[in-house]
């Protein structure tokens, strides 16, 4: 069986959270002995492996890991657990670990198969005894982090990065084609209404007047537009 250093390696700050693990949730050596295993049979016994950085919070931990050695080095895999416990009203509940894992895979050999620049991190395996599944760290900068002031006048990294993003997206969608939806904008309005009045009204909230009666006054308008797939 292949074995493992659990060595706490360079600490990887991730904006807010570094929280306990979700209870119930594997623990970051667990998570490695899950890793080091399905790496056995690739990489061999003897598998040196140590997280280099976690974010640790509700929907999901995400542990950084790469060797010990050297020490700063880049990571070379990512472990994610999702939380499917996990509740929010404006968002749906995580998926599964088995689904995440199959969703990226497909996009994978999606991307594979058109070529060109876009790509996904490569799956790396599934780790069903851990509750989580592994892919390749890849490097870089969010488009997030290249939202600062410097880009009012310097836009070029920040356009060619939004560029690649909308190429990216429109690849996605074209995994299925789905018939166009039909919707009607006031039974939309209603159903702002509606969660306002189950989520906000009994917390002592409210929608402000004149955003309540806009939508209560909306009219009936019938819109058309494009369905596209999503994945995890």
């Amino acid at each position: 069986m292949a074995r493992h250093a659990l060595k706490p390696g360079p600490w990887r700050r991730q904006r807010s959270a570094h929280r306990a693990a979700p209870t119930g949730a594997a623990s970051a050596e667990e998570v490695l002995n899950a890793l080091s295993r399905a790496l056995e049979a690739s990489l061999g016994d003897n598998v040196q492996l140590a997280v280099q950085g976690q974010r640790l919070a509700g929907r999901s931990s995400i542990y950084f890991v790469g060797s010990p050695t050297p020490a700063g080095g880049e990571p070379r895999w990512v472990v994610k657990q999702p939380n499917v416990a996990w509740s929010q009203d404006d968002l749906d509940s995580p998926a599964t670990a088995q689904q995440e894992f199959l969703a990226l895979t497909r996009l994978d050999s999606h991307f594979q198969k058109i070529g060109g620049s876009s790509r996904v991190p490569t799956p790396v395996a599934l780790l069903p005894e851990v509750g989580a599944y592994a892919m390749e760290y890849v490097a870089g900068r969010t488009i997030r982090q290249q939202l600062h002031y410097g880009s009012a006048v310097r836009p070029a990294s920040l356009l060619g990065g939004l560029a690649a993003e909308a190429r990216f997206i429109r690849h996605v969608h074209a995994l299925e084609v789905f018939a166009t939806r039909v919707t009607d904008l006031r039974d939309e309005a209603h159903k702002v209404l509606a969660v306002a009045a189950e989520k906000l009204h009994p917390v002592g909230l409210a929608l402000p007047e004149q955003v309540r009666r806009t939508l209560a006054e909306f009219p009936s308008m019938v819109a058309s537009s494009p369905a596209g797939v999503a994945a995890w």
